[in-house]
């Protein structure tokens, strides 16, 4: 596929897991339920990741220390929010666009586990501005 990166190609395999995940679970649980499973899924399929990654907030160019935690880390690379919502808020997006762009990282992905079918609860956003004002 034209314009196919390394990183579509991750946000793919998280995906996947995320899906394989909610097939096995289903929606309405608890956001841990879901933490939980996902670390098992990630083991399985050799994804490294990091759990409540800690992203460091600034004001002015100085350090806040940890203002956020996000769900996951994976592979250095993609940033993983898990919800079991009703539905995505703007907030929601607000917030994962601010974990990209405050770690640094090229894309976030959103999961919402309490959509019947969960390619409805999936969304991708990017950081808002470049990684160099920071």
């Amino acid at each position: 596929m034209p314009g196919h990166t390394p990183i579509d190609d991750l946000c793919e395999h998280i995906i996947g897991a995320c899906i394989e995940v909610h097939k096995h679970l289903g929606p309405g649980l608890l956001e841990t339920v879901y933490h939980e499973a996902l670390k098992v899924e990630f083991g399985l399929r050799n994804l490294a990741y990091i759990h409540e990654y800690p992203i460091e907030g600034f004001f002015k160019g100085v350090p806040l220390g940890t203002v956020y935690r996000c769900d996951f880390l994976i592979a250095e690379k993609v940033l993983l929010e898990v919800k079991s919502i009703e539905q995505f808020k703007a907030i929601h997006v607000a917030i994962a666009i601010n974990y990209a762009t405050l770690a640094k990282k090229p894309t976030c992905l959103l999961i919402n586990f309490m959509e019947l079918k969960l390619v409805q609860g999936i969304k991708r956003v990017f950081p808002s501005r470049s990684f160099d004002a920071l």
